[in-house]
Order: structure tokens, then C-alpha cells, then sequence
């Protein structure tokens, strides 16, 4: 085939043979046709052409010199060709030349002399032409079929598969055997065959394309197809069909993202609302109560900062579990549908989660109810090798009485929660208007505690720390107090925390930390007995990377020995990241300051660690002391924690010494120092500063 270089194809006509005048003549009518013309007097040119070429036509002359026009005609047909070429005989009259054409393997023949041989001609170019024009339009057809991805049957008006054609990568699955010869019916519908049917009957009756969507399941997964089944040739039906698995898999996954939580399952806390919604909407004016759980679990950061986020997160999945079997087996949840735990228990976050019990008799059921999930959650977690013990806070709001709104009922249940989590914890609440109050002061107690500072309102007192071999004032802890100038004294139990919430624990902290390094500063220059002033370092300054530039800006500022300070950190806070813990605490005691643990006991704290950290005293937390007397477990930690302490060289200090019998046990087992109203309640700057001029000291016997 040969182009002009014009983008439409030109087909191409091959004249061999005949006189000049009929060979122009020929040729003049081609190239009127909009066709292409070449020109070969005798065979050996003629094949040589053909060979390069491949024209589209040939008018081939019956009579040629040395191999006559059937003998060519025959041998062109024994060369490979891409195309069946057209050839032309024109012969003179007479039957026999028409039989020995056909029989040398040609097209069709021309009888000369004709009178309408120039008109037969052009209908033979304007025939090739089209027939170029429709193979040309296959082709691109067949093309395009080929490199389709996606699954082409053609289907006869019974529903008989006449043919399949399939990418490679094309998951064939259910139409593995959608083979010629079977029913459609059969492999789509095969309890409903007659489906295929209609779908049939009505597309060869409206000529409309109808559209279908299905899924097969092949072991454990499934997947997604889409078909447009639409008329075809005469009655046939051609259905386009599309693996559309991946597509519906990350719309699944698009849909768990937005609203379910990923590390449980659950729903989160937006789609929780909108479920809230629509249950309260189907409620309305029924005359039926709701209740709401708000969940928390209890010092889980302790077990993210002990074990790790890891094992944080295996909790939450387990726990997450327990209150979807609570659900699913509730008596209340019987109406509400089978799958409980996707319509009414969500993550809202953290280690908070989200209980809609709807339609219950009576609010006691609710409050029965949430007991019960309490035991469940409070039973023992193994965990690798690990038993964890985990509890929980519930604050309950019921509808409608507590409100008939979602956001409403949410603010409700979280204020009863945060009450459960003041009266100790491990308990449920319900919500009281009272709560609300709460919530309104804690706002403001906030707002005046951003302030504070600049109000100078703050104080530090001091608790002394007394030698239990000398009786003698070794030591003094820093204690912050807060004196509000309309509200008084405000207890630290209730503003300590507020400020590690909002973060305001670390100027708060800075600013307690000078002080007491300039007080300390003061009695030494004023003659006293060298002391150490104990300050606690929050979990929130600990993880300031500028720390140890603020403690040594602090001692320089006041021009105080290191040695005459003592940073407290707390047991979980050290345990939070134990290695980067030991890196910083050997920057302090390069620094030349003593390191205490502050509330020993009470965390999770590994041997294998403590004997690593550069500690210099134990301090075992008052909850031990309180009942040292009359509970023997916490006289055998006691004793343990004093034993384990002298066995790495550390110094034992005990907290909330209030009577004789605590202080005499406390010396039989050598604890080396105390603080406690036994002695001396914390005091102010200026009582302190009388107790070191008076000279007090503990009468030991």
C-alpha cells in the first residue's frame, strides 16, 4: 500500500499490460477515481511492483509478453499477502476467457472491447475504495477491542454465548465458564436464569443499553462487576463487562476511613453522631428513653508510657472487643438490630468510647447495664507476657430528659464521666445539672490560671525532710500553693492538673524552680545548715527539650551549689522513655544535682532500669505509709522498696508520716529520712526560715 502523505488513505491500483493509449487510459480513469496509480509492462516488473506494494487492485491485461496474464494472475496468488488483493482480467470476448480467469485465481473479469468498460472501471475503484475504507475501520475496531481491558461477549437472542474475548489480566472469575455454547443465564442468574432473558428481550425490543452490577466470591474474597449489555448485529447482544473490584475496594477503604476508627473498628465519633441522630429522630414522641455511655479508661497513660504504644494499642483493641460483646448481648439491644456494635458503640478518641443504648425500659436498666460493663472491662488482660488490669470511668446522660439533641447529650455524658473520674474513678455517674455548674467553673478556673502569674498569686511552701538517724532537718520540698485573690486557697489536687492540660505546668514550673533555688540560696548565705531544696519536674517540663539549659540557667541566676538541689521525677514520667530518661539524668548529675523518684510504688518501674538511672533517692509514696500498720502488703512493699533502694546504694524517703507508730516502723527498717504533719506541715518562706533559726529538730529515742 502506498500514502501521499495525505492523513486519508488513497488505495492503490497496479495497471499491467496493454498498449500505451489503453494503459493511459486506465490510468487517467484511477487517478479520477482519487486512487493511485502504478504501471508494469510485463510480468517480471508486475510481480516485482505487487511484491513491494501490495496494491488494493490490479488490472491485469489477459495478453503479455514471455508469462501471459492467467499464468501471472495464478503465481500472484501463490505470494504471501496481507490483504486479498483484487484482481481485474481484462480479456477479450468469449466464454473461455471468463472460466480461465476464475480458474487462475481472479477477482472478477472486464471484456474488451466494452462499451461501458470505463464505467465499469470506475464502479470497481469506487468498490475498492469503500472496501478499504470498511477493512481500514475493522481494523482500528479490532484494535481498540483488543487493547480494552475489560470483558467483551457477544450474546444471541436466546441468550447463547457466541463468542468471549479477554485481556490477560482480566480476573475472569464467575466467567471462567462463559464459553461458546452456554447460556448467559447460566452463569449470571443461575437461580434466576430467566433474568438473563428479559434483560435480552428488552434491549432487542428498545434498543437501549441496560446496565448491571454483580459480585462473584472466590475463597475468601469478592469481587465487583459492572455490565452494559447493549444491541449489536441483526439480534445479537454485545455485553461490556468491568472488573470494577478495585475500584469498589478502595471505596470500601475511603468509607472505613471516614467513618470508622482504624485501630478498632469501630465507628468514630462523627459517624457516631450521625447514628445518634437518626435514633433519636425514630424515638421522637415515642414515649422511649435512650441512654448514652461515655467511657474512659483510667490511667491508660501510664500503660502507654510503660509498655509502650504498642501494647496501648492492643489494650484499646481488646477493650474495644469487650464492650462490643456487652453491646451485642445487652437485652436492649434487641431492638435495636443484630449488628450492634456497628450502629451504636464508637471510638471517640484517645481511650474514650461512645455506647448508645437505646430504647430501654427504665433509666436503673441503664445504670445496671453500665455496671456490668465496668466487670467486664476491670477483668484481667494477658497480653504476650503481660497481666493488665484495666479500668474504666462512665458518665451516662439519658434522653430526653438530659436533652434531645446529639451534641447536647455528648457534652452531657462526657461532664457526668469527668465527675466518676473525681470521685475516684472505677465508677459510673449520671448527669446532674450541678454538672454543668462544674464544668462553667472549671472554664474559669482556667481563665484565672493563665493569668496567674502575672497576678502574683502563687506561693511556695516547704515541707522539711528529716534525717531518721539525727532527728536534724536534711531537706525541704517545694510545694506549690495558689492563693487566689476572691476564691482563696485553691487546693493543688484541682489546679496541679488543669495546668498539664493546658500545658501551663511548664512556665509554672520554671517559675517554682527559681524561687526555690533563690530561697535556698537566701538560708545559706544567712548561716544555716546546708539543706537540699527538692523540686518536682512535671512530666510535661521533663520532655522539654530545653530542660537542662533552663535548670542550669536557674542555678546560675541564683548562684546555688547543684548540689544543693534535688530534682523529683516522677516513676511513669522516667518510665515514659526509659533511654532517653537515662540520657538526660546523666546530663543532671554532670551537672552535679541529686536525682530523687518521686512516688515510688505506683508505677511500673523495671529493675533492670532503675539500677541504670543515676538516682540518688527513693521516695515510696504516702498511699504505702497510710496503712503500713494495719495492712500487711503494705508494710511487705515497704519493707521491699527500703531493702531494694539500700541495695543500689540509693537513699529511702517516706512520705505522709503522721503518726509515732509509721515513724518507728519506718526506722526498724532503716529508711534514711521522712517528710510528713508528723513533723511540720508544709509552711511558708518565713515559717521555714523560723524553724531553721529555732533549730528544730526530731527527738529520737
Amino acid at each position: 500500500m502506498k500514502t501521499d502523505g495525505n492523513p486519508t488513505y488513497k488505495p492503490v491500483a497496479l495497471v499491467v499490460g496493454a498498449d500505451p493509449p489503453s494503459r493511459m487510459q486506465v490510468c487517467d480513469l484511477i487517478e479520477r477515481c482519487g486512487c493511485l496509480a502504478e504501471v508494469a509492462e510485463n510480468a517480471v516488473q508486475a510481480l516485482d511492483i505487487f511484491a513491494r506494494i501490495e496494491p488494493d487492485v490490479v488490472f491485469l491485461n489477459a495478453e503479455l509478453p514471455g508469462m501471459d496474464g492467467y499464468a501471472l494472475c495464478a503465481e500472484i496468488r501463490r505470494l504471501p499477502q496481507k490483504k486479498r488483493t483484487k484482481i481485474l482480467m481484462v480479456t477479450g470476448p468469449g466464454e473461455a476467457d471468463a472460466r480461465s480467469s476464475y480458474e487462475a485465481g481472479a477477482s472478477d473479469f472486464i471484456a474488451r472491447p466494452a462499451s461501458a468498460f470505463n464505467h465499469r472501471v470506475m464502479h470497481i475503484l469506487r468498490d475498492v475504495c469503500s472496501q478499504e475504507e470498511l477493512y481500514r475501520t475493522q481494523e482500528m475496531h479490532r484494535a481498540i477491542v483488543d487493547a480494552s481491558p475489560h470483558l467483551l461477549l457477544r450474546i444471541g437472542q436466546d441468550g447463547t454465548i457466541l463468542d468471549r474475548r479477554s485481556p490477560q489480566s482480566f480476573n475472569l472469575g464467575c466467567f471462567s465458564d462463559a464459553l461458546p455454547g452456554r447460556r448467559i443465564g447460566e452463569i449470571l442468574f443461575r437461580e434466576a436464569p430467566g433474568v438473563a432473558d428479559r434483560y435480552i428481550e428488552q434491549v432487542l425490543h428498545t434498543g437501549r443499553a441496560e446496565a448491571l452490577e454483580f459480585q462473584f466470591k472466590q475463597g475468601p474474597e469478592t469481587y465487583f462487576y459492572e455490565s452494559r449489555i447493549m444491541a449489536g448485529k441483526g439480534n445479537e447482544i454485545l455485553a461490556v463487562v468491568r472488573d470494577v473490584t478495585t475500584q469498589k475496594r478502595a471505596e470500601e477503604k475511603m468509607v472505613r476511613l471516614a467513618y470508622y476508627d482504624v485501630l478498632t473498628g469501630l465507628l468514630n465519633r462523627h459517624c457516631f453522631e450521625e447514628r445518634l441522630e437518626r435514633a433519636l429522630a425514630q424515638s421522637d414522641g415515642s414515649g422511649n428513653i435512650s441512654a448514652l455511655l461515655h467511657v474512659d479508661l483510667d490511667n491508660f497513660k501510664r500503660i502507654n508510657n510503660t509498655f509502650g504504644r504498642s501494647t496501648g494499642d492492643a489494650v484499646l483493641q481488646r477493650t474495644a472487643d469487650r464492650i462490643v460483646q456487652f453491646a451485642r448481648k445487652s437485652d436492649c439491644t434487641a431492638e435495636f438490630g443484630h449488628d450492634f456494635s456497628e450502629k451504636a458503640v464508637a471510638r471517640a478518641g484517645g481511650d474514650e468510647f461512645l455506647i448508645l443504648l437505646p430504647r430501654i425500659s427504665q433509666i436503673r436498666e441503664a445504670a445496671v447495664l453500665a455496671r456490668r460493663l465496668l466487670d467486664d472491662i476491670s477483668r484481667p488482660l494477658v497480653l504476650v507476657d503481660h497481666e493488665l488490669f484495666v479500668s474504666a470511668s462512665i458518665g451516662i446522660s439519658i434522653y430526653p430528659s438530659d436533652g434531645n439533641e446529639p451534641g447536647t447529650l455528648l457534652k452531657n455524658a462526657e461532664e457526668a464521666m469527668n465527675r466518676a473520674k473525681e470521685n475516684g474513678r472505677n465508677n459510673l455517674q449520671f448527669y446532674t445539672a450541678s454538672d454543668h455548674g462544674g464544668a462553667r467553673i472549671r472554664l474559669d478556673l482556667e481563665s484565672d490560671l493563665r493569668r496567674v502569674l502575672d497576678r502574683g498569686e502563687l506561693l511556695v511552701h516547704y515541707q522539711p525532710q528529716v534525717d531518721l538517724r539525727t532527728g536534724r532537718i536534711v531537706g525541704a520540698e517545694a510545694l506549690l500553693r495558689w492563693e487566689h485573690q476572691e476564691k482563696g486557697l485553691i487546693s493543688p489536687a484541682e489546679f496541679i492538673p488543669l495546668a498539664e492540660e493546658t500545658g501551663l505546668i511548664e512556665p509554672i514550673g520554671r517559675w517554682v524552680l527559681a524561687v526555690a533555688c533563690m530561697q535556698n540560696t537566701i538560708w545559706l548565705k544567712s548561716g544555716f545548715p546546708p539543706i537540699r531544696i527538692a523540686v518536682n519536674i512535671s512530666a510535661h517540663q521533663f520532655r522539654q527539650k530545653k530542660i537542662v539549659e533552663t535548670v542550669g540557667k536557674v542555678l546560675r541566676n541564683s548562684a546555688l551549689d547543684p548540689n544543693s538541689l534535688e530534682l523529683e521525677i516522677t516513676e511513669g514520667t522516667i518510665m515514659q522513655d526509659a533511654a532517653s530518661a537515662i540520657h538526660l539524668l546523666k546530663e543532671f548529675k554532670n551537672m552535679g544535682l541529686r536525682l530523687a523518684v518521686d512516688d515510688f510504688g505506683t508505677g511500673y518501674s523495671s529493675l533492670n532500669y532503675l539500677k541504670r538511672f543515676p538516682l540518688d533517692v527513693l521516695k515510696i509514696d504516702r498511699s504505702f505509709i497510710k496503712d503500713v500498720m494495719t495492712d500487711s502488703d503494705d508494710a511487705v512493699i515497704t519493707k521491699a522498696i527500703i531493702a531494694m533502694a539500700h541495695s543500689l546504694n540509693l537513699e529511702v524517703v517516706a512520705e505522709g508520716i503522721e503518726t509515732e507508730e509509721q515513724l518507728s516502723f519506718l526506722r526498724e527498717n532503716e529508711c534514711d529520712a521522712f517528710q510528713g504533719y508528723y513533723f511540720s506541715r508544709p509552711v511558708s518562706a518565713t515559717v521555714m526560715t523560723k524553724i531553721l533559726e529555732d533549730g528544730l529538730s526530731l527527738r529520737l529515742e
